[in-house]
């Protein structure tokens, strides 16, 4: 069954954005496809289709498939604001770019320690009411990503460890950049920053460049019949960090390394911070 919320009504077009009434009650931006096809960019339409939302207050935003049939959308990174549900409908898979000039830099940690990376495929900062949810497929080709477990791996890796250390707090995240400054560190799949309440349901993800789905400063996140493939290097399943009253349940991981990990920073840098994750159901 089909999620809406209790809002009015909107559906999204490729070719710019067209409000209309819905025989249902609440914003439904349903993001369509001018032709279906897996080359085309829908960057453009799901960022406008979920700033059309936040907008109005919240809503959600629909990736369905053509005529129920296999459908692929190609899209870029994708930044959820609140009071958004993300809606990835059966037969349907989000297929995110590899060029890393797409990427943005924004605040996340890499193993725990806060830097400037590479945005995730998925996320959200300081939101509240947040879904991603669906039958569908998100495919995070991380194979593009995963030869940066190796060498070139090794001088952000060096780079990154005097800011593990700093309990003094020496170093701001100002200075602490990475992405293409300083490359070989990975973006994660799907990461609430600072968010208040976050649903991820239903989904299967596949191919993460990094750990999947990673809850960071983040209270009240249910992590529901989530499935996970992928057998890549730190693709670990749901890594909950520094974050408060956590549920998962009835998930499949199958990962190149840990299926559940609890985090709360790392050495002296997470010392500072002194931020536990407390209050875990699995």
């Amino acid at each position: 069954m089909k999620y809406r919320c209790t809002l009015i009504a909107a559906t999204c077009l490729l070719a710019g954005c067209a409000t209309m009434p819905s025989a249902e009650t609440g914003h439904l931006y349903i993001v369509k496809m001018a032709e279906p096809t897996a080359t085309t960019d829908y960057s453009s339409a799901i960022a406008q289709a979920i700033k059309e939302a936040a907008s109005a207050g919240g809503g959600v935003v629909e990736l369905p498939a053509i005529n129920g049939a296999p459908t692929t959308y190609l899209t870029g990174p994708i930044r959820l604001e609140s009071n958004i549900t993300l809606q990835i409908d059966k037969n349907v898979t989000v297929r995110f770019v590899t060029d890393r000039s797409r990427y943005p830099l924004v605040k996340t940690r890499y193993e725990c320690t806060d830097i400037m990376n590479y945005s995730p495929l998925i996320y959200a900062y300081d939101c509240k009411n947040i879904k991603i949810t669906g039958e569908g497929t998100l495919d995070g080709q991380g194979q593009a990503w995963w030869t940066w477990s190796r060498g070139t791996y090794r001088k952000a890796a060096a780079a990154i460890k005097k800011y593990t250390e700093d309990r003094a707090g020496k170093y701001p995240l100002s200075e602490r950049v990475f992405g293409d400054a300083i490359q070989g560190l990975r973006p994660t799949f799907i990461e609430p920053y600072g968010c208040d309440g976050v649903i991820i349901e239903g989904v299967t993800l596949r191919e993460s460049p990094f750990w999947n789905i990673h809850p960071l400063y983040s209270n009240h996140v249910t992590v529901r019949n989530v499935t996970v493939f992928g057998d890549g290097p730190n693709t670990d399943g749901c890594d909950p960090d520094s974050s408060t009253n956590i549920v998962i349940e009835h998930c499949h991981f199958t990962t190149g390394d840990d299926c559940i990990a609890i985090k709360s920073g790392r050495d002296g840098d997470g010392l500072r911070f002194n931020k536990p994750t407390e209050n875990l159901t699995i």
